[in-house]
Protein backbone atom coordinates (compact mmCIF):
# COMPACT_ATOMS: atom_id res chain seq x y z
CA UNK A 1 0.00 0.00 0.00
CA UNK A 2 1.54 3.64 -0.79
CA UNK A 3 1.61 5.93 1.50
CA UNK A 4 2.46 9.73 1.22
CA UNK A 5 1.29 12.86 -0.62
CA UNK A 6 -0.87 12.73 -3.87
CA UNK A 7 0.93 12.23 -7.02
CA UNK A 8 0.82 15.29 -10.00
CA UNK A 9 -1.78 12.73 -11.85
CA UNK A 10 -4.14 13.16 -9.18
CA UNK A 11 -4.04 16.51 -9.13
CA UNK A 12 -4.36 16.78 -13.04
CA UNK A 13 -6.95 14.48 -13.12
CA UNK A 14 -9.04 16.69 -10.42
CA UNK A 15 -8.33 19.46 -12.10
CA UNK A 16 -9.73 17.83 -15.50
CA UNK A 17 -12.95 16.62 -13.50
CA UNK A 18 -13.58 19.89 -12.00
CA UNK A 19 -13.58 21.42 -15.48
CA UNK A 20 -11.33 23.33 -17.64
CA UNK A 21 -13.70 26.35 -17.98
CA UNK A 22 -14.48 26.43 -14.16
CA UNK A 23 -10.39 26.41 -13.54
CA UNK A 24 -10.04 28.93 -15.83
CA UNK A 25 -13.09 31.13 -14.80
CA UNK A 26 -11.61 30.62 -11.34
CA UNK A 27 -8.24 31.67 -12.03
CA UNK A 28 -9.30 34.92 -13.92
CA UNK A 29 -11.63 36.05 -11.12
CA UNK A 30 -8.67 35.41 -8.30
CA UNK A 31 -6.05 37.76 -10.87
CA UNK A 32 -8.80 39.98 -10.75
CA UNK A 33 -9.03 39.74 -6.78
CA UNK A 34 -5.55 40.30 -6.72
CA UNK A 35 -5.24 43.36 -8.77
CA UNK A 36 -8.24 44.79 -7.23
CA UNK A 37 -6.57 44.21 -3.91
CA UNK A 38 -3.36 46.07 -5.29
CA UNK A 39 -4.91 48.70 -6.68
CA UNK A 40 -6.51 49.59 -3.05
CA UNK A 41 -3.01 49.49 -1.48
CA UNK A 42 -2.06 51.96 -3.97
CA UNK A 43 -5.09 54.03 -3.44
CA UNK A 44 -4.67 54.16 -0.13
CA UNK A 45 -1.17 54.91 -0.31
CA UNK A 46 -1.86 58.04 -2.58
CA UNK A 47 -4.81 59.21 -0.49
CA UNK A 48 -2.81 59.37 2.49
CA UNK A 49 0.00 61.54 0.62
CA UNK A 50 -1.79 63.85 -0.66
CA UNK A 51 -2.03 67.20 1.41
CA UNK A 52 -5.49 68.28 -0.44
CA UNK A 53 -7.29 65.03 1.13
CA UNK A 54 -8.92 67.08 3.94
CA UNK A 55 -11.19 68.87 1.64
CA UNK A 56 -14.91 67.22 2.12
CA UNK A 57 -15.03 66.99 -2.54
CA UNK A 58 -11.27 65.39 -2.85
CA UNK A 59 -11.83 63.29 0.52
CA UNK A 60 -15.36 62.10 -1.04
CA UNK A 61 -13.65 61.03 -4.23
CA UNK A 62 -10.77 59.20 -3.02
CA UNK A 63 -13.42 57.00 -0.74
CA UNK A 64 -15.83 56.42 -3.47
CA UNK A 65 -12.75 54.58 -5.53
CA UNK A 66 -11.34 53.19 -2.46
CA UNK A 67 -15.04 51.84 -1.88
CA UNK A 68 -15.84 50.87 -5.63
CA UNK A 69 -11.94 48.64 -5.16
CA UNK A 70 -13.08 47.18 -2.03
CA UNK A 71 -16.31 46.10 -3.65
CA UNK A 72 -15.11 45.38 -6.57
CA UNK A 73 -12.40 42.57 -5.50
CA UNK A 74 -15.41 41.00 -2.90
CA UNK A 75 -17.04 40.53 -5.87
CA UNK A 76 -14.50 38.93 -7.85
CA UNK A 77 -13.44 36.84 -4.26
CA UNK A 78 -17.30 35.69 -4.15
CA UNK A 79 -17.74 34.25 -7.34
CA UNK A 80 -14.29 32.53 -7.51
CA UNK A 81 -14.69 30.70 -4.60
CA UNK A 82 -18.69 29.78 -6.08
CA UNK A 83 -16.83 28.97 -9.30
CA UNK A 84 -14.10 27.35 -6.69
CA UNK A 85 -16.57 25.03 -4.50
CA UNK A 86 -18.46 24.33 -7.56
CA UNK A 87 -15.81 22.71 -9.60
CA UNK A 88 -14.89 20.91 -6.15
CA UNK A 89 -18.37 19.87 -6.00
CA UNK A 90 -18.26 18.46 -9.57
CA UNK A 91 -15.12 16.77 -9.26
CA UNK A 92 -15.91 14.86 -5.72
CA UNK A 93 -18.85 13.59 -7.75
CA UNK A 94 -17.27 12.86 -10.91
CA UNK A 95 -14.11 10.88 -8.61
CA UNK A 96 -16.87 9.04 -6.35
CA UNK A 97 -18.55 7.09 -9.43
CA UNK A 98 -15.07 6.38 -10.74
CA UNK A 99 -14.32 4.55 -7.65
CA UNK A 100 -17.85 3.28 -7.15
CA UNK A 101 -17.56 2.14 -10.61
CA UNK A 102 -14.20 0.09 -10.37
CA UNK A 103 -14.87 -1.39 -6.98
CA UNK A 104 -18.80 -2.61 -8.11
CA UNK A 105 -16.41 -4.20 -11.51
CA UNK A 106 -13.52 -5.68 -9.62
CA UNK A 107 -13.45 -9.28 -9.91
CA UNK A 108 -14.67 -11.51 -7.56
CA UNK A 109 -11.04 -12.94 -6.60
CA UNK A 110 -10.25 -8.72 -5.31
CA UNK A 111 -13.62 -9.58 -3.03
CA UNK A 112 -12.28 -13.27 -2.09
CA UNK A 113 -8.78 -11.72 -0.71
CA UNK A 114 -9.72 -8.34 0.47
CA UNK A 115 -11.51 -8.05 3.71
CA UNK A 116 -14.71 -5.69 3.17
CA UNK A 117 -13.79 -3.65 5.88
CA UNK A 118 -10.41 -2.89 4.04
CA UNK A 119 -12.04 -1.64 1.13
CA UNK A 120 -14.84 0.68 3.16
CA UNK A 121 -12.34 2.17 4.80
CA UNK A 122 -9.82 2.91 2.08
CA UNK A 123 -12.86 4.30 0.02
CA UNK A 124 -14.04 6.59 2.45
CA UNK A 125 -10.41 7.50 2.93
CA UNK A 126 -9.95 8.46 -0.65
CA UNK A 127 -13.45 9.98 -0.37
CA UNK A 128 -12.24 11.97 2.43
CA UNK A 129 -9.19 13.08 0.36
CA UNK A 130 -11.14 14.38 -2.03
CA UNK A 131 -14.00 16.36 -0.18
CA UNK A 132 -11.43 17.79 1.99
CA UNK A 133 -7.67 17.81 1.39
CA UNK A 134 -7.36 18.39 -2.09
CA UNK A 135 -9.90 21.46 -2.16
CA UNK A 136 -8.15 23.15 0.69
CA UNK A 137 -4.85 22.08 -1.34
CA UNK A 138 -6.10 23.91 -4.49
CA UNK A 139 -7.30 27.04 -2.94
CA UNK A 140 -4.38 27.49 -0.67
CA UNK A 141 -2.05 26.99 -3.56
CA UNK A 142 -3.92 29.26 -5.99
CA UNK A 143 -3.40 32.26 -3.71
CA UNK A 144 0.06 31.71 -2.40
CA UNK A 145 0.55 31.67 -5.82
CA UNK A 146 -1.48 34.77 -6.95
CA UNK A 147 0.11 36.53 -3.95
CA UNK A 148 3.75 35.75 -4.95
CA UNK A 149 2.80 36.82 -8.40
CA UNK A 150 1.12 40.57 -7.02
CA UNK A 151 4.44 41.31 -4.50
CA UNK A 152 6.40 40.84 -7.61
CA UNK A 153 4.82 42.92 -9.66
CA UNK A 154 4.88 45.53 -6.71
Amino acid sequence: MEMGGLKNTVYSYYLKSSGIAIFTIYAFLFIAYEAFSLGANLWLSKWSDDPLAVEPEIRNMYLGVYGGLGIALSICLFFGFLLLYYGTLNAAQRLHETMLWRIIRAPMSFYDTTPLGRILNRFSKDIDVVDTTLPMNFRGASSKLVDTIGALII
